[in-house]
């Protein structure tokens, strides 16, 4: 099966590649990027710099531990520099997980900023968030600095980060301080909390001076991915929101600098209720004017990927993207073209039943969407992670793990009109 998996990525890559398309016909097309990895290597996100490069990150497992690494590629998929973010310490243990990775994003100054999660505690999902930045490209780092100020042997992790002009970096992630009244043999799972999971962030400069910490929702969903962006002069980050009553829908709040974060809003009524945490957050991105909102939930027993386009002020008619049974979510989205926009997701495979295809398809503003194309066939299961993109505007990358018999790789492909 995982043999078919990678056959099925190089006959999709070769088939798309020789695609013609336009931004007006929404179908896009796919150059494979070749790049180099462990043979342990997973967990891989994407960033855009201010030249129109990006800057892939990943993780990979060694004998002495684990690192984060990163390699520069140019906008005609050429790698041009790679190193590494950060070693494990000796004494010291990485979370190492498929759905709360790390990532990288490049400041108004110039600064790239990145993280990884370290244990903190012999309970499962005892873990601490270690800012590090480099002021010279990737060539050196500074030493790691603990994002949250609690000392609890609790979660934190499922950041993300946003630049917030010169050199401060805003991040926000979900924080499990409030959780710490647990019964001693709680912590192997998400259940047991003795309070809620709270979605919490704070504005870190150069010298690594912290302002603007705030609590921006006392109880949120447990363990999906967080997006967040600037706006304007302001501030958005998405989420999986959770209700006394266990709905779990998303939800958006803005930040303006010096003023907190507004009361969070409903995205869209769902009404999804659940008792679990589903690990499968939302997408945020923006084209000029124009804001889009991804997410997954679940209605009829399956899994849904819906979008919805808005502003500042909120969102408007929600868009089915794909419902069906073979739908897994895991979403991204980034702005592509002049006004339009990018989504990608796990759904279902055309080809195998046992499989699950990586999907994209286009959204613009007045057309709505585009083509739906399948770009690589995958199992389904915790393995082959979160797919993730990055745009320059008219020219985005893809990256996903490939699972084999001998470990994973990391897969990477250009995406042009």
């Amino acid at each position: 099966m995982k043999r078919l998996a990678a056959n099925c990525t190089l006959l999709c890559f070769l088939t798309l590649a020789t695609t013609v398309s336009s931004y007006a016909s929404g179908v896009a097309t796919l150059s494979p990027v070749s790049i180099k990895t462990g043979a342990h290597a997973a967990q891989p996100s994407l960033a855009r710099d201010g030249s129109g490069s990006f800057i892939l990150t990943w993780q990979e497992q060694e004998e002495q531990g684990s690192s984060l690494k990163f390699a520069r590629i140019d906008s005609e998929g050429r790698e041009i520099a790679r190193g590494t973010i950060a070693r494990s310490a000796p004494g010291t243990s990485w979370f190492v997980n498929w759905a709360d990775f790390p990532s990288l994003t490049v400041l108004d100054n110039g600064d790239w900023v990145s993280f990884w999660l370290q244990r903190s505690g012999e309970a499962a999902y005892a873990y601490d968030i270690l800012l590090t930045r480099s002021t010279d490209q990737g060539q050196n780092w500074s030493p790691p600095v603990r994002l949250h100020r609690d000392d609890t042997k609790t979660e934190h992790g499922f950041v993300s980060l946003a630049p917030a002009g010169d050199d401060r970096v805003l991040a926000v992630w979900l924080d499990g301080r409030n959780t710490a009244a647990q019964s001693p043999e709680a912590g192997s799972d998400h259940t047991g909390h003795g309070g809620g999971m709270s979605l919490r962030s704070a504005m870190v400069d150069r010298a690594g001076h912290f302002s603007e910490e705030w609590e921006i929702d006392p109880l949120t969903c447990d363990c999906c991915n967080t997006d967040t962006l600037r706006v304007g002069g302001q501030f958005m980050t998405l989420y999986r929101n959770r209700t006394e009553s266990e709905v779990r829908d998303h939800s958006f709040s803005l930040l303006q600098p010096g003023n907190g974060w507004s009361e969070p809003r409903t995205v869209y009524t769902d009404n999804w209720k659940t008792a679990a945490c589903p690990v499968n957050g939302p997408a945020l991105t923006i084209n000029g004017n124009h804001l889009l909102a991804v997410w997954t939930t679940m209605e009829n027993e399956e899994l849904s990927v819906r979008a919805a386009m808005g502003n500042a002020h909120g969102f408007g008619e929600m868009m089915e993207i794909e419902a069906s049974g073979g739908v897994q979510g895991r979403v991204d989205a980034v702005a592509f073209g002049p006004q339009g926009f990018l989504v990608s997701w796990l759904g279902r495979s055309d080809q195998d039943p046992g499989l699950h295809a990586i999907r994209i398809v286009t959204i613009d503003p007045e057309t709505g969407l585009g083509a739906k194309q399948s770009i690589a066939e995958l199992t389904g299961g915790r393995s082959s992670g979160f797919p993730r993109m990055a745009s320059s505007g008219d020219t985005a990358l893809i990256t996903w793990t490939e699972p084999s018999a001998e470990g994973s790789s990391i897969r990477l492909a250009r995406i042009t009109p």
